[in-house]
């Protein structure tokens, strides 16, 4: 933009009523309409996150159950290493989402 359209737009700028210029300041500073997702797309994602964490939990829980119950009776060595670190990694994800932002809730956008 050449210095003279950019003086132009100043001038412009200062014609405008107080009222006029903090609307137009708003629509200025506000993001694009479709930049974001909405609200019910971001609950949406949370919730098939965390509901696969939930499942993953779950399932690696019996699986340990199993390993270390049956395992024993069908001869075969009990070794539930894998089914540990599935198991904590899940458990330590569902942790981090319930633990409050060390941030607090003054950074959050009004829904």
């Amino acid at each position: 933009m050449a210095d003279a359209d950019v003086q132009n737009l100043l001038a412009e700028y200062n014609k405008l009523s107080n009222d006029d210029r903090t609307r137009f300041n708003g629509l200025i500073a506000q993001p694009s309409l479709g930049s974001q997702p909405s609200q019910i797309v971001v609950d949406y994602a949370w919730r098939a996150v965390i509901s696969v964490f939930v499942v993953v939990f779950i399932l690696a829980s019996l699986a340990i159950i199993a390993s270390i119950w049956i395992a024993p009776f069908a001869g075969a060595p009990g070794k539930p290493e894998t089914l540990i670190t599935i198991f904590s990694t899940s458990v330590g994800f569902l942790a981090g989402v319930l633990t409050p932002s060390p941030v607090g809730q003054a950074n959050r956008p009004k829904t």
